[in-house]
């Protein structure tokens, strides 16, 4: 299996990559799994970290269409560069997207409870507060 290191170079220029499906995902930062839930790929991992913004809550790292490791549950804690999960395969029939990993990093707003976060509202700014995640990491973006 691989372990994903770095951004892919398609990536980095604000364009979708494929990743394997055997690829093993590190958690970016460490703290605590404050959720795991089903996607329509596999599952996705919550990760409070210890990082917060004095207005908002703490910063989240969401790690979406993943296996998780075994044992990988709410209140585990992780360590930065811990392997989480797996990319979750994709089937290969037509139409469906490639195996692909979905970072969300954004800060939590605590108006609302963790346990009602999912995908259908993770972008509702009275959630979470959204984050470049190129730009929180450090990384090079150019517009596509």
């Amino acid at each position: 299996m691989r372990v994903l290191t770095s951004v892919p170079s398609g990536l980095a220029r604000g364009n979708v990559s494929r990743v394997s499906s055997s690829t093993r995902v590190p958690a970016i930062y460490g703290g605590v799994v404050e959720k795991v839930m089903s996607d329509f790929l596999g599952n996705t991992v919550i990760i409070e970290t210890p990082l917060s913004h004095p207005r908002c809550g703490p910063l989240l790292a969401v790690y979406g269409h993943v296996i998780p490791e075994s044992g990988l549950e709410p209140g585990r804690t992780v360590n930065a560069g811990d392997c989480i999960a797996c990319v979750s395969p994709v089937p290969s029939s037509g139409g469906r997207p490639v195996s692909h990993l979905h970072i969300t990093i954004g800060l939590s707003l605590r108006r609302a409870g963790i346990d009602l976060l999912d995908w259908n509202n993770i972008g509702n700014p009275a959630f979470v507060n959204l984050l470049d995640p190129l730009q929180v990491l450090g990384l090079p973006w150019q517009k596509p």
